[in-house]
């Protein structure tokens, strides 16, 4: 049985119940209020810095749904053809009015000289057309007989054109026999000098034959193997084999020759039926100039008899050339500028981005060859929620991000907003009348321009951006 009167551990029995309770440490009361203290001022800085960031929010908006964006100008030709040469290459950097590339010009050129050929004759027929209608005016119905004796003249003048072409032609049939006739003399020789070349060939091989045994005979005569007859004989033989070796030979050149002289007499009868050709070829156009002629002694005939509808023909022709003058100005003014769209040139200041075209390339008019990215011409697409935009202006300051430059602030505005959400302009946009409507948050693309580049940290089109526009004032 224990003994109550006994003290129990740490203490009297006898000791209340309060003074029981064990003392803190001085440290630990210490640190408790380090603690709190700590607690006090972590929660007054929390405090300082969740109210400036909710009037932060209150006055700026930020999204990272933005990119780098840039005005890409695709240059095309205006003309088809071949390139002649090209001057620059991707990543290029080009001025304005720079050469890209140049499409062959020739054909350019001869149009543009065509086109100037027919507008001066244009503006001669209409110089014309104008003196012929003073003309009309002055003489009136006169002239009449005249106009008949410059009928008869110029059937006259027919008549006479289609008997020298009558003429040049017979010319050429005579210029064509003669020639014919050369050919045929040239190829007979021809034929003759293959004879002939046929028989030298067997006289010498003759000759030669003889001349080996006559050269036998003479060294067995020596021996005394043969008599002095049979030596001579083939002594004889080979003078006469010689000898017509050496006619026959002279046979060839005189075939030779005899076809020389056929081949320069089919040259010269050659030559006369082009001479002849060509005087058929003027009769038949002083054949076409007098018949010409006398369609306008016709007409001048005619014109006389009825002269006040000759003056009316007369005003309208003059009429006419001048809308022909108008024409062939216009046509000029085409091939101008046609013969200009063969240089192709830089539309502003920038750089290549891509190049489709090599030298020797046909082109068509619209393929795209170059994309140039204009120099600082860069801005921001930002894709602001419209639960963002109920403050925003355009002129309003914003600052934005680049992942490619962390640590790096770049300054701009807002330019203007979308008229519309970017599903509202895609490709297949929301048609939400069908039914099964789901609400979504849309976003709108707003522009913000870029107040001061630096050429430190060049923007890039396609670039990451974390976009924040002060909504609480205007620029």
């Amino acid at each position: 049985m224990r003994n109550v009167d006994n003290p129990t551990p740490g203490g009297t029995g006898n000791q209340p119940a309060e003074s029981r309770t064990p003392a803190v440490p001085e440290p630990a009361r210490a640190r408790n209020r380090w603690v709190w203290t700590a607690a006090l001022v972590v929660v007054l800085v929390g405090g300082v810095f969740g109210l400036r960031w909710w009037r932060y929010s209150q006055t700026h908006v930020s999204t990272d749904d933005a990119q780098v964006a840039s005005d890409i100008y695709s240059i095309s030709p205006r003309i088809a053809g071949h390139i002649l040469t090209v001057g620059v290459d991707e990543g290029t950097p080009v001025r304005r009015g720079q050469v890209l590339a140049v499409i062959d010009p020739r054909d350019y050129q001869v149009a543009l000289d065509q086109a100037q050929a027919a507008y001066e004759q244009a503006v001669s027929g209409a110089q014309a057309a104008g003196g012929t209608v003073t003309v009309t005016e002055r003489t009136g119905g006169a002239g009449i007989s005249q106009a008949a004796a410059g009928v008869s003249a110029a059937q006259g003048g027919v008549a006479a054109a289609q008997a020298a072409q009558a003429a040049a032609e017979a010319q050429v049939t005579a210029s064509e026999r003669a020639a014919q006739a050369a050919t045929a003399s040239r190829e007979m020789a021809e034929r003759e000098v293959g004879a002939t070349q046929a028989a030298v060939t067997a006289a010498r091989a003759q000759a030669q034959q003889a001349e080996k045994d006559a050269e036998r005979n003479r060294a067995l005569i020596a021996k005394g193997a043969i008599s002095r007859q049979q030596a001579d004989q083939t002594d004889a033989a080979a003078t006469t084999a010689q000898a017509n070796l050496e006619a026959a030979q002279a046979r060839l050149s005189s075939a030779q020759s005899a076809v020389a002289q056929g081949q320069a007499r089919e040259r010269q009868a050659q030559a006369a039926v082009a001479q002849a050709q060509a005087a058929v070829g003027q009769a038949k156009a002083g054949v076409g100039q007098a018949q010409a002629g006398v369609g306008q002694a016709q007409a001048a005939e005619q014109s006389a008899q009825v002269s006040p509808e000759k003056v009316a023909v007369s005003r309208s022709e003059a009429k006419s050339a001048g809308a022909n003058v108008a024409a062939a100005r216009a046509k000029l003014e085409q091939a101008r500028l046609n013969l200009a769209y063969t240089k192709i040139l830089a539309p502003v200041d920038g750089i290549v981005a891509q190049k489709n075209v090599e030298r020797g390339q046909y082109v068509q008019a619209g393929q795209p060859l170059f994309a140039v990215v204009p120099a600082g011409g860069a801005y921001v697409t930002a894709n602001f929620k419209e639960t963002q935009l109920a403050k925003m202006r355009p002129d309003q300051p914003a600052t934005f991000t680049v992942d490619a430059y962390p640590g790096v602030t770049f300054r701009g505005h807002v330019e203007f907003l979308s008229p519309g959400t970017g599903s509202v302009f895609s490709l297949l946009p929301p048609e939400n009348a069908t039914g099964n409507f789901t609400k979504v948050v849309q976003r709108i693309p707003v522009r913000i321009v870029i107040d001061r580049g630096s050429a430190q940290y060049p923007l890039r089109a396609g670039m990451n951006v974390i976009a924040t526009v002060d909504v609480g004032q205007s620029k």
